[in-house]
């Protein structure tokens, strides 16, 4: 007798592409649906085609006075959320713990339709974050406690830098991607690649100017810096690094500006890099850091970036001062002079990968999870 597939509804913002591996990982075992507040600028949805929350007018009026976007801000229309819940009847719902007056609606549905719940972030499974003692983090440290009470949920994160798979009710499950085919290209000029999008916390002005010295240093190098450019604040943004690029005649010579590329195109992009560079401060959770390593580039990233977890220091990729303009200096220079670190941190990134986070093993630590939840040992 064929077993029948458990429903899964995901909750989350909008589309993005770390859940791309996860979806296609899970459709092979699940039935999955999701849900989310926002369609972003550069998403893919061939994989599943999500579904789109109405919200309330309410909503509407106050992200109209405050200038806020569906992303940041939503009330839904439960009306609606309650109709097309009952209908997926999900035996499980993973919410991304994103906009509460989004999310805490779902959840309580959840809880009335009999369904098991997930909340996810993109905290560290000890959380760290909320160690120091003040009353932001005793709230927040709260919040959690009183969440698993009321609705006997769970928690996962992607972020682990404990040597444990689970604390408690916390749970670590990793990012995946896809498992590439790897040619290791001898550029005569180095090629950086960098992911991001074009906002001030992603730092990407530290990265230009440290072209700038490494320009003035003799060296021959490229950097793609791929973005989104849709927002008055990604636009701005842009413009201002593209103002510092032309003064200091980087620009197209050193330095290229990509903008909005579909996640299908990604590929192309990798494939042509030598080394990976996140100058974000305080990023907590970039899939990008993982996507590059798939395609065997060693990474660089600050010493404040939650997937750094991923990342061996010194062994696939190099840390370096949160926003320190001498160290990342310093981080890439070893690769330039050192270019046959290049193959080796390569073959060392490609070999984690393979070991810890393809589709494959997403799934196999997954199902170990549903078991958990489910009490099917």
């Amino acid at each position: 007798m064929k077993k029948i597939k458990k429903n899964i509804l995901i909750i989350s913002p909008r589309f993005h592409t770390n859940l791309i591996p996860i979806i296609y990982s899970l459709k092979r075992k699940y039935i999955i649906k999701l849900i989310v507040s926002n369609f972003g600028n550069t998403e893919s949805h061939k994989i599943l085609e999500p579904i789109l929350c109405k919200e309330i007018n309410f909503s509407i009026l106050i992200r109209k006075i405050f200038n806020l976007g569906r992303h940041d801000f939503l009330i839904p229309n439960l009306i609606f959320l309650f109709s097309l819940i009952k209908d997926i009847k999900p035996d499980l719902i993973i919410i991304r713990t994103h906009n509460r007056f989004f999310y805490y609606p779902i959840s309580v549905i959840g809880k009335i339709l009999n369904s098991k719940i997930i909340f996810y972030d993109q905290l560290d499974l000890g959380l760290r974050e909320l160690k120091k003692n003040n009353l932001v983090n005793y709230l927040k440290n709260f919040e959690f406690k009183l969440r698993e009470f009321l609705f006997q949920s769970i928690r996962i994160t992607p972020i682990n830098f404990s040597k444990v798979k689970n604390i408690n009710n916390n749970f670590h499950l990793p990012f995946c991607f896809f498992k590439k085919k790897i040619i290791f290209k001898k550029n005569f000029s180095i090629k950086i690649i960098t992911v991001s999008k074009y906002q001030q916390r992603k730092n990407l002005l530290l990265l230009c100017n440290a072209a700038l010295i490494l320009k003035d240093k003799g060296y021959n190098f490229k950097i793609l810096i791929v973005g989104e450019k849709k927002t008055p604040e990604q636009v701005k943004e842009f413009n201002k690094i593209n103002k510092f690029l032309k003064k200091n005649k980087l620009l197209n010579k050193y330095v290229f500006l990509i903008k909005n590329i579909k996640y299908d195109q990604m590929s192309k992009i990798y494939r042509e890099g030598n080394i990976f560079v996140l100058p974000a401060t305080k990023e907590p959770g970039s899939i990008s850091v993982l996507e590059s390593m798939s395609y065997g580039l060693p990474v660089i990233v600050s010493d404040n970036c939650g997937t750094r977890c991923y990342v061996k220091k010194n062994f696939n990729g190099r840390f370096f001062s949160d926003n320190n303009l001498n160290s990342i200096v310093k981080e890439i220079e070893f690769f330039f002079k050192n270019r046959n670190q290049l193959k080796i941190y390569r073959d060392r990134s490609i070999k984690l990968f393979k070991k810890f986070y393809t589709t494959d093993i997403f799934l196999a630590n997954f199902d170990d999870l549903f078991k958990r939840i489910f009490n099917n040992n």
